[in-house]
Formats: C-alpha cells, sequence, structure tokens
C-alpha cells in the first residue's frame, strides 16, 4: 500500500533510495533503507513529442500546473540499513563550509583533456574504470550491442552480481583521462570523492543527459545500484527508461540519501529553458518532511546544482534563435542568483556524438553542431552573469565538456541513437570535471 504523501506527488517518478557502501564484499548488497516510487504522467501528446511546446504549460509562476491523475505503488521489501546508520528521519545535515569551487580560467584550461590507453588496470574504485561495468559492450558500446545480453542484466546492469566478477572485462581496454595544460587532472578515486561530497546535497536538473549523470553519480558513491526503478548510465540508458519510466512525459524526479557519508543526491528532469518551473520551489519539495520521510532534515538550499540544457531547444527544429536563446536563459540565471538557490551552479557543457553525421532526431541539424552552437552561448552566458552570482555570494561556472568527444576515445561507438547521449566512460568524465571543479583543492 502507498502511504498517503505518495498520492500528493504530481508530474513525477518519485524515488528515495537510501544507500550506503563502502568498498562491498563481493556478494554483498548497497543498504537499502527505504524505496518509494510515485508515478504521475501527463496525456502522451499527439504526434511526436519533439513537436510539442510542453506536455503542460506552466503557471504564472512557472510551476507545473497538477495532472489529474496521479498513481503510487510501493516496490516491495529492501534491504534495511537502520540498523548500520540508526533512524534517519532522526538525522540533520550539519552546517557546512561553502564548497571552494576552482576558478573558470583554471577549469577552462583543466578541461582541454586527451584519451591515452592505461598501461596498467584502474584502481577498481576510481572514476573511468570498466571494472565498475557489466562489461565491454556496456562500457563502450554502441547501443545494439547489448541485445545479445539476457534481460535481467539490460535491467539492473549496476548491480553487484553483474559488475564484481572475476576476469569479467579481462580484454577491456583501459584509458587514462589526463589534461594537456593541468598535469595532476585525472580519474578521481572514490575516497577522494566522498570526502568532498560528505554532509553536501547536490541536485541535478536537466534533462535525459542529466539522468545519465545522476545515474553515474549516485553509482559511483554507493558502490552499486540493485534496483530496476532507477536509470542507468551505461549502453543500456537508451531502452531502460521504459523501465525506470523517467522520460519526457513522466515528469519524473528522484533522491536519494546515502547515510554512510551523509549526502544527498536529487534528481529533477526538466527540457527547454522557457518551460523550466522555478528552481527555488523545485528544491523546496525535498524538505518536505513527510512525502520524504526517510529522509534526514536537510538545510534551506544544495550544496551544489548541476544544470543541464541543449538537446530540447532543437528538438523538433524549434530552435528560436541565439538572441532569444540567450536573453530566456540569462533570465531564468538572473533569477536563479536573486532566490540565493545554491552557493554554486555548474552549467554542464553538452556531448554529442560525432559518428552521426544526418542531422539529430526530430532536427535540421546534427548534433555536434547544435551543441557547439549551445555550447558556445553558455559560455557566453557564463562569462556575463559570473559577477552576478558573486554579487549575490554564489559561484557560476561553466563545465567544458567538448574535449571529451573530440575525438571520441578509441573503441568507444555512440552511433545508432539521437546522437547527444554519451553514457559510460564518456559520462564518468563529465562528473570527473564536476568532481574536480568542486573538489580539486581537496589533496
Amino acid at each position: 500500500m502507498c502511504v498517503h504523501a505518495c498520492a500528493r506527488v504530481v508530474f513525477s517518478i518519485f524515488v528515495v533510495v537510501l544507500l550506503g557502501a563502502h568498498a562491498l564484499p563481493l556478494g554483498h548488497t548497497p543498504c537499502l533503507g527505504a524505496l518509494y516510487v510515485c508515478t504521475s504522467h501527463t496525456k502522451k501528446p499527439r504526434g511526436s513529442v519533439f513537436n510539442q511546446r510542453a506536455a503542460v504549460p506552466p503557471d504564472a509562476a512557472g510551476a507545473a500546473v497538477p495532472a489529474p491523475h496521479s498513481s503510487c505503488q510501493a516496490t516491495g521489501e529492501v534491504p534495511s540499513c537502520t540498523e548500520r546508520y540508526g533512524n534517519f528521519r532522526d538525522m540533520k545535515l550539519p552546517m557546512m563550509p561553502r564548497m571552494t569551487i576552482l576558478p573558470q580560467a583554471h577549469l577552462d584550461n583543466t578541461f582541454q583533456t586527451k584519451w591515452t590507453f592505461a598501461e596498467k588496470s584502474l584502481p577498481v574504485e576510481s572514476l573511468g574504470s570498466p571494472s565498475r561495468y557489466a562489461g565491454c559492450d556496456f562500457y563502450y558500446g554502441p547501443p545494439q550491442s547489448l541485445q545479445k545480453y539476457p534481460f535481467q542484466i539490460r535491467r539492473t546492469p549496476h548491480a553487484i552480481r553483474f559488475i564484481r566478477h572475476e576476469n569479467k572485462n579481462e580484454n577491456c581496454t583501459e584509458q587514462l583521462l589526463s589534461s594537456q595544460n593541468t598535469p595532476k587532472y585525472g580519474w578521481i578515486s572514490k575516497g577522494k570523492a566522498e570526502k568532498c561530497v560528505e554532509a553536501r546535497w547536490i541536485a541535478v536538473y536537466g534533462d535525459s543527459t542529466s539522468r545519465i549523470l545522476f545515474s553515474a553519480f549516485l553509482d559511483f558513491l554507493s558502490g552499486a545500484i540493485e534496483v530496476a526503478g532507477m536509470p542507468t548510465h551505461d549502453f543500456t540508458y537508451l531502452k531502460h527508461n521504459h523501465i525506470d519510466n523517467c522520460w519526457s512525459w513522466s515528469h519524473c524526479y528522484m533522491a536519494a540519501f546515502l547515510p554512510h557519508i551523509r549526502t544527498v543526491l536529487t534528481f529533477d528532469f526538466v527540457t527547454r529553458v522557457d518551460s523550466f518551473p522555478n528552481m527555488s520551489t523545485t528544491f523546496a519539495k525535498y524538505r518536505d518532511r513527510d512525502r520524504f520521510h526517510a529522509f534526514p532534515q536537510l538545510r534551506e538550499t544544495p550544496d551544489l546544482v548541476l544544470l543541464n540544457n541543449g538537446p530540447w531547444e532543437y528538438y523538433g527544429s524549434r530552435w528560436e534563435g541565439d538572441a532569444t536563446y540567450l536573453k530566456t536563459m540569462s533570465a531564468f540565471l538572473e533569477q536563479v542568483a536573486k532566490d540565493k538557490v545554491a552557493p554554486a551552479i555548474f552549467i554542464m557543457g553538452n556531448t554529442a556524438c560525432p559518428e552521426r553525421e544526418r542531422n539529430c532526431v526530430a532536427s535540421n541539424v546534427s548534433c555536434v553542431h547544435a551543441m557547439s552552437n549551445i555550447d558556445r552561448l553558455q559560455k557566453q552566458i557564463t562569462n556575463e552573469n559570473a559577477l552576478l552570482f558573486e554579487r549575490w555570494h554564489s559561484s557560476l561556472r561553466y563545465i567544458d565538456s567538448s574535449a571529451l568527444s573530440s575525438p571520441l576515445p578509441a573503441q568507444y561507438h555512440c552511433g545508432g541513437e539521437t546522437g547527444y547521449h554519451l553514457p559510460a566512460m564518456i559520462t564518468d568524465a563529465r562528473l570527473n570535471h564536476v568532481l574536480y571543479a568542486a573538489c580539486g583543492s581537496i589533496s
């Protein structure tokens, strides 16, 4: 039976996953204290979704208009970890100093990266390690190569029983991520990441590329994802949204608490910037103690927001021009700064598959052309608004991901789908950029 709070959730898939795991021995599962999945769908629009301005229009305040139909289902029992960490509801995230965000100029220099083959295996607990994946095809792609694997693996590819058995990747090459200008830059270890985000609230706010990033972040910190209802970040992502039910009409949002480091991760699915809901209102729901009854008491704002926008501006050949985008995104960010939504906002640079030379789905330009233009504008927006955020005691940064796919790593194949999603290895690298920008000052 669903708890009463779930019945009030609209336009959402609400997942609360309490995960706690350090280096888990073979055969052990992450600590799952509670899991709730609530769904409410807007009616699928007629024709292509890419021809729709929005499935349901926002109201005057920028919040979504409630849908008339909602449903909630329990997912069954999951192992409890309250014995290990106590009652989560009694916890309170402590006050923390602001994260030490590295300067934009340093990040721009550092993220001129290159791929090289590793002479020895990467540590299993490191970002970029194929050992964290169910096999080479899951790590290098392309998506169609996974059809030969049993459905159960594709359903939960990040489960421990599929990622931690001997010699599964014995023929899987490993690659280093290095910077041409910052010699110390490389794959970040789990221990350093945990030290950086301990007792922090990290909010991911964006489209399907963000959904993949959220999954990678959660998997990296927790050690595994055993629940089919959570998104994936390998090459199963293309079909997995039919399982995790997180796509344009579901208006999904998710939240996870990792008790071993007292860290909260949240994800909100949004599309076009002109239909973005108010960010303060969006994040306020996570402090609802009735709805998130198994959560610790959160602070007023997240510590860091990862904002991703781009592909939906081009879907359906609806690009409205550079001037309109600059104006709309700048106005949104100005409100974010004035609302003091978070001490730090990272605009995540987009990715695009260079193997797909034809136009992207429902678009009249190639993926690479579209995202190159968006990234150029987002860099301009970041530069023009950085001082505004500083005046409101916040930091705005642009996380450039363009070098990660130009050229692609050897053996990586992303062709055969929309062309905006670069999961697994390249998503690991995008997450690595985030952690370096927020944690680079931590030894």
